[in-house]
C-alpha cells in the first residue's frame, strides 16, 4: 500500500468515464481528487488540454505503479 501523499509523478491505473483503461502520470492531489495527464505532454502547452481530474468514487482506480509494480493506494494515508 502507498499512502496518497506519495503519488505525485507516480503512473495512475484507472477506468475513465467511456470504461477504457488508462494510464496517466499524477501532477497534483487535492483531498481525493488526482488530477492526472500524458507524461509526454507536461509543461508543454498542450498539456492544459490533456489533463483530467479522477476521482475513487467515480472512477475505478486500479493502483499505482511503484518500482515497476503495481501497488494499491492507502486513502486514509497522507495529506
Amino acid at each position: 500500500m502507498i499512502g496518497k501523499s506519495n503519488l505525485k509523478g507516480k503512473k495512475v491505473e484507472y477506468l475513465d468515464d467511456d470504461g477504457k483503461c488508462r494510464c496517466k502520470t499524477v501532477l497534483q492531489i487535492a483531498g481525493n481528487t488526482l488530477t492526472v495527464a500524458n507524461k509526454a505532454k507536461i509543461g508543454t502547452k498542450r498539456c492544459q488540454w490533456s489533463k483530467e481530474r479522477i476521482h475513487p468514487d467515480k472512477n475505478k482506480i486500479f493502483g499505482v505503479y511503484y518500482r515497476n509494480k503495481m501497488v494499491e493506494i492507502d486513502w486514509s494515508r497522507g495529506a
